[in-house]
């Protein structure tokens, strides 16, 4: 079994690190194509969650060009805090207050 990382947006988000997302597509890519070639395989399963690397993941294997299986998590529900709706935005933007 082989993996590929990615960063979390979420953890970047208002810093430098917003200025990463595209280029860490692009590595997730390479890092795809590189895994797929070097070690030969006939065919990967990629499982990915998260807007940044499954396109990442998906040009990787197109680069690799054997076939894939590719299964996504889905996108994120929002949940329930003491009876409030929470959201992705709502707690990036809670986090952001929270961190600075």
């Amino acid at each position: 079994m082989l993996s590929a990382q990615g960063i979390c947006d979420g953890m970047c988000t208002n810093t430098t690190g917003d200025r990463y997302t595209l280029p860490a597509r692009d590595l997730i890519a390479a890092e795809i194509q590189t895994l797929g070639e070097l070690n030969r395989l006939d065919g990967m399963i990629m499982i990915g969650s998260c807007d940044k690397v499954v396109p990442g993941m998906i040009l990787g294997t197109v680069m690799v060009d054997i076939p894939t299986v590719m299964l996504t998590g889905g996108y994120m529900q929002p949940g329930y805090v003491n009876g409030d709706l929470v959201t992705i935005g709502a707690a990036k933007k809670m986090y952001s207050g929270y961190k600075y």
